[in-house]
């Protein structure tokens, strides 16, 4: 696996935490890089095969750290660019614990909620240090109700 940047070809290399996979460039100034992740909101996440009412969002404790390791590992990851998918933008809580730790670190943060109010959304992250966000635009889809679709103009 290869990135193209200014002098050719940079390693990249594939992360997983659980079942997901995330890539990303190894750390050179020359480049920028990208991590998607679908996060698995909480109110999705069940606990027990049993009992399908069972969600991590029933318990604070669970979809908290949780979402600290995931912030942890982005942070350590120091990409350009963050975009995640199923974020529980219903629980402001979280959302904020995202916004504080990710603006600490130099991210503009953006997020977007599913046009059917189900709970979950977008964050995309862009770090100060690469781009400035030129201009923001949220493209609704309320006839297709699980797609949405962000577009930035980056500088």
């Amino acid at each position: 696996m290869g990135r193209k940047h200014r002098g050719g070809m940079t390693k990249a290399r594939v992360s997983r935490i659980g079942s997901y996979a995330i890539a990303s460039s190894i750390k050179d100034p020359t480049c920028i890089s990208c991590t998607t992740f679908n996060i698995l909101a909480p109110i999705y996440k069940r606990l027990n095969n049993k009992d399908q009412s069972c969600r991590e969002s029933d318990y604070r404790v669970y979809w908290l750290n949780r979402n600290q390791r995931i912030l942890d590992w982005l942070l350590n990851e120091r990409s350009s660019i963050i975009c995640l998918q199923e974020f529980w933008v219903g629980n402001e809580e979280l959302v904020n614990i995202y916004k504080r730790r990710l603006s600490d670190a130099g991210y503009i943060n953006f997020k977007l909620a599913r046009t059917n109010n189900r709970g979950d959304g977008l964050l995309t992250s862009v770090h100060k240090d690469y781009f400035r966000v030129l201009n923001h635009r949220e493209l609704l889809f309320n006839d297709l109700e699980t797609v949405l679709l962000s577009y930035y103009m980056l500088n």
